[in-house]
């Protein structure tokens, strides 16, 4: 069963427009963390796939779904648009090819 047919209207709605509004920022990570694995749109959406097939036995309440989803779309808003002074250093950063 799919996460999001757990949700009540006003939930699907505030996740959408969650997702709307992070998918262009959720990819800028890039530009920051440009040795990192995938943490944009699509990482967060491999994520919500994993917890869909997790809770897959597990009942959830609309509210306990809703968020797990915002946790989902939100767990790497970090990376979105660090200062610079944040940032890690490049020499340390070690790339990895191996999307989560």
């Amino acid at each position: 069963m799919n996460l999001y047919t757990k949700l009540e209207p006003k939930q699907l709605g505030s996740i959408r427009l969650l997702e709307d509004k992070l998918s262009k920022t959720l990819d800028n990570y890039i530009l920051y963390f440009p040795y990192f694995n995938d943490h944009g749109k699509g990482h967060s959406e491999r994520i919500i796939k994993h917890l869909d097939d997790l809770t897959k036995n597990i009942e959830l309440s609309s509210m306990e779904t809703y968020i797990l989803l915002c946790s989902a779309w939100l767990h790497d808003i970090g990376m979105a648009n660090p200062k610079k002074k944040d940032a890690p250093d490049e020499k340390r950063c070690v790339p990895v090819s191996t999307p989560v």
